[in-house]
């Protein structure tokens, strides 16, 4: 049987079919590609995301705590505006609760013990202050010791806490303390009894009762101010 010619296609034209589909295919990726771009960067970014909440809820697992984390920043706003309630909301949720910030996984402990715990388990855990708290004091101040290093640090501190330490302590203490409560009544009546902000007030209080026990009289009283300004900055940063 013979096949008439015109059914079968010449050798010599399949090179330019070929070339032709491909031109055609190129011209429309040409022609889409804005949408391609936009689409294709649309999935990484909710791939990424995904991937985020996926590896939150492995970390987290049986934890308490959100069940999802904010995109890219978690809890980052509640540290900006810190609050007490905020805390008590968070430690009352568990002895370990789960939180992250800045895809940082963190567990806040609410116990002696599980803190205890997190010291002494360097290879897992370490203290977490704010993300830039090791460029403002440094790596090696103690707040960042863990593991052996902690317990030999806090070792060499017994000695300033026993019963016999505290009891000098406690005169400077009281003596300090008693000041303090003078300054705040006088405070209290100028203002005819009007509310007054108390953070930084017992905050300033804290820092002269420490700086009188542990450095004595070797500190003037407008250095103790300079030092707990500067602190509040720190803190700031």
């Amino acid at each position: 049987m013979v096949h008439s010619s015109s059914s079968i296609a010449h050798p010599s034209s399949i090179p330019s079919q070929i070339f032709s589909s491909a031109e055609h295919l190129s011209n429309k990726l040409l022609s889409d590609r804005p949408s391609l771009i936009i689409g294709s960067v649309a999935v990484a970014i909710l791939t990424i995301l995904l991937l985020e909440q996926t590896i939150y809820r492995a970390k987290k697992a049986h934890l308490p705590g959100s069940t999802w984390t904010i995109p890219i920043i978690g809890k980052f706003f509640d540290s900006l505006n810190p609050t007490l309630e905020g805390y008590k909301r968070q430690w009352a949720s568990g002895e370990l609760s789960a939180l992250s910030v800045f895809h940082i996984f963190i567990v806040m402990a609410s116990t002696n013990e599980y803190t205890r715990k997190i010291l002494n388990s360097p290879a897992y855990a370490e203290p977490c202050l704010v993300y830039s708290a090791k460029q403002v004091l440094c790596p090696e101040n103690w707040v960042f010791l863990n593991g052996k290093e902690h317990v030999d640090y806090r070792r060499t501190l017994n000695t300033l806490f026993t019963r016999k330490a505290l009891a000098v302590y406690l005169e400077v203490q009281d003596s300090i303390a008693r000041h303090h409560f003078a300054l705040w009544l006088k405070t209290a009546k100028e203002s005819n009894g009007s509310p007054q902000s108390i953070m930084h007030t017992t905050r300033y209080l804290n820092m002269h009762t420490s700086l009188r026990v542990f450095c004595g009289e070797h500190i003037p009283e407008d250095a103790i101010t300079i030092i707990s300004d500067n602190y509040w900055k720190i803190t700031l940063a």
